[in-house]
C-alpha cells in the first residue's frame, strides 16, 4: 500500500506539473533557401559566374538568391550606377532600355526643368532589378534545358557562363552613357541658346 501511494503520489504530481505547463502556440519556421534544390544550386552558380581563385562572396551569393526565389527586394547598386551595373551583372537589354529611358527623361526634365523627374528610371529600375535578374536566370536555365544538357554539373557550368559579371560591358555601358549624355547636353544647351537668341 505504501508503495502504491507513494506511486500514486508521483503520477499525481507529474499530471498537476503537466497540467501547470502551458501549452506553447506553434510558430512556423521561416522557409529558409536549400541550396540542394537544384533549381537554387543553379541560380547560385549564375550569381557566381565563372569559378575564379577568389573565394566567393556566400553572404552576396545569399542575398540574390532571396531577391530570385522572392521577387522582391531594392538593388542601390542600380540606382546609383544605373546602366553600368546592369551591364556588369549581364543585364544588357535592361541596361540598353535604362538608357534610353534616361535619355528621354532628361529632354522632358530639362524642358520642366526638374531634377527629380530626371531620376525617376534609376529608381525604377533599382526596385525592377531582381524580377529582371530572376527572368535571366531562368531565361538562362530554359536555353541550357532546350540544349539537352541534363547532367547537373554540365548545367551548372552553363549557369556560370551565362551568369556573372561583366567588367567590359560595364565599362561600354559607361562609356556610351557619357558619350549619349553629353551629345543630349549639347543639344539642349543648343536649343535654349537659339531660344535665348531668337528673344534677344
Amino acid at each position: 500500500m505504501g508503495n502504491d501511494d507513494h506511486m500514486t503520489r508521483e503520477h499525481g504530481g507529474e499530471a498537476v506539473a503537466s497540467e501547470g505547463q502551458q501549452e506553447q502556440p506553434f510558430v512556423p519556421e521561416e522557409p529558409l533557401l536549400v541550396l540542394e534544390d537544384e533549381n537554387l544550386r543553379y541560380y547560385a552558380a549564375f550569381v557566381e559566374g565563372k569559378r575564379t581563385s577568389l573565394p566567393v562572396d556566400d553572404a552576396k551569393t545569399a542575398k540574390f538568391l532571396q531577391g530570385i526565389v522572392a521577387r522582391r527586394g531594392y538593388s542601390f547598386a542600380t540606382l546609383f550606377a544605373g546602366p553600368a551595373y546592369l551591364a556588369y551583372r549581364k543585364c544588357y537589354l535592361g541596361a540598353v532600355l535604362l538608357i534610353g529611358a534616361c535619355i528621354s527623361v532628361f529632354f522632358l526634365g530639362a524642358a520642366a526643368d526638374t531634377r527629380l523627374f530626371r531620376t525617376l528610371p534609376l529608381i525604377i529600375a533599382g526596385g525592377a532589378f531582381y524580377p529582371l535578374y530572376r527572368y535571366q536566370a531562368q531565361r538562362a536555365l530554359r536555353q541550357a534545358q532546350a540544349r539537352g544538357l541534363v547532367d547537373s554539373e554540365a548545367i551548372e557550368e552553363f549557369m556560370r557562363r551565362k551568369g556573372g559579371t561583366s567588367a567590359l560591358a560595364a565599362s561600354v555601358a559607361v562609356v556610351a552613357y557619357a558619350l549619349i549624355v553629353t551629345f543630349a547636353v549639347a543639344t539642349v544647351l543648343g536649343y535654349r541658346l537659339d531660344i535665348m537668341n531668337a528673344v534677344f
